[in-house]
């Protein structure tokens, strides 16, 4: 449901600004340039939602009070459902407040300044309070932690990726607006700069790259496609493909047709029932291994990070789970995660006997020869033994296989 509310959103802003096929154009690349639609269940989902009625209230011009609500109203919501969010939501605005006094509209900036306040005390509405915006600037100085999860690190962009957003600085360069600096079209390439430099350096930012691409992609590709013709093929005429209202309705009747047949299909391979034994399967999760940790009765396993929220779900302690913050020493005093997320060498697994008593070890790998369980047969069949081992697979190819692996400490 938010997937289409921000897509649809997004939509509404281009509605005059380009030709329906350069806009279906971009509807289609938007996924390779991030995350959108982004079908996880997280509050990012609404985060994002809100972010885009904000960036198309500027972009629009609606009237300044309504802009303020807007903001106001969508930290409220940001205090109880993605306090994480605030900090940069907060940043977006005070930017969108710095591009109105460079206009000049110091009543608009006023009020605009009065809503930035308001929004921050709304924000504080929540039960955490004013954590929602210390525990980021906790969590951010764990650098070396953030280093190792995929989702922090540098966006790496592939060609394709990079070839799409060059398209679009180059259609704002021949913009008419960005060269007569007016403030509609130097807010929307002052937004896009400010995301592709978010994403450039943490990746997880890749949706929003993703949403500011759908809002400005149309317009600067057919300001780029008018160029082209101007110059390149000098041509003032301009390309015109005119459809009648029932092509439309038939091309209307095809997606939603496909849409069914697509969904038809994919469901009942997928997610046939939306069980918890689905998402298992689909993650290439071993419930089996769950059920021997809880038959045997072990009550101190080591686990490591990426089986923890899982095992949680199936009953079973965890050393950690996927929810890094707990386990910092900057938030509990005590270090549960450096250099403890993962054994890969039988110095690991005396490390972790001696540190946390454990009396098993449940471990993932990729299928194959392991060394580690190399070393445990050949030099510490006296300290540990393999007691479970079993090959997953999943049918999503990117996920593919996975080993699941207890070691017993005897």
């Amino acid at each position: 449901m938010f997937n289409y509310a921000t897509g649809i959103t997004a939509l509404s802003y281009n509605r005059d600004k380009a030709h329906p096929f350069v806009v279906s154009l971009v509807i289609i690349l938007t996924p390779v340039i991030g995350r959108f639609p982004n079908y996880n269940i997280r509050p990012n989902l609404i985060s994002i939602f809100l972010l885009t009625l904000l960036l198309v209230s500027f972009l629009k011009e609606w009237k300044v009070m309504t802009k303020a609500v807007v903001f106001v109203v969508s930290c409220f919501f940001l205090g109880w459902l993605h306090g994480g969010i605030l900090p940069m939501f907060i940043v977006i605005f005070a930017v969108l407040i710095i591009i109105e006094l460079v206009y000049r509209n110091f009543r608009d900036v006023l009020i605009l300044a009065g809503a930035l306040v308001a929004g921050f005390v709304v924000s504080l509405l929540n039960p955490i309070g004013i954590r929602c915006y210390t525990f980021g600037m906790i969590q951010s100085t764990a650098t070396d932690i953030w280093s190792e999860v995929a989702e922090w690190l540098p966006m790496d962009f592939s060609i394709i990726q990079a070839l799409l957003i060059l398209l679009v600085l180059a259609g704002f360069m021949t913009n008419d607006g960005v060269r007569n600096f007016e403030k509609k079209a130097v807010t929307n390439l002052s937004l896009f700069c400010m995301f592709l430099i978010m994403t450039c350096v943490y990746n997880r930012f890749d949706a929003n790259l993703a949403i500011i691409f759908l809002l400005a992609a149309p317009e600067q590709y057919g300001s780029l496609l008018k160029w082209l013709m101007e110059v390149v093929v000098r041509t003032k005429k301009q390309i015109r493909i005119d459809l009648s209202d029932g092509f439309y309705r038939v091309l209307a009747i095809v997606c939603v047709v496909m849409i069914a047949v697509h969904g038809g299909i994919s469901i009942p391979q997928y997610l046939p029932t939306g069980t918890f034994e689905d998402v298992e399967r689909l993650g290439a999760m071993d419930p089996d291994a769950a059920q021997y940790i809880l038959d045997h009765g072990y009550e101190r396993i080591f686990n490591t990070f990426d089986t923890g929220s899982w095992l949680v779900f199936r009953g079973v302690k965890v050393h950690i789970d996927n929810r890094i913050d707990p386990y910092l020493e900057e938030f509990s005093g005590v270090d549960h995660i450096r250099d403890q997320m993962n054994c890969v060498t039988i110095t690991d697994l005396d490390v972790f006997a001696a540190k946390y008593d454990c009396d098993a070890f449940l471990l993932d790998m990729p299928d194959g020869f392991s060394y580690l369980l190399y070393e445990v047969e050949r030099y510490a069949p006296d300290r540990y033994r393999i007691v479970y081992d079993n090959v997953v697979e999943s049918p999503i190819d990117e996920i593919g296989s996975r080993r699941f692996v207890i070691i017993e400490c005897t």
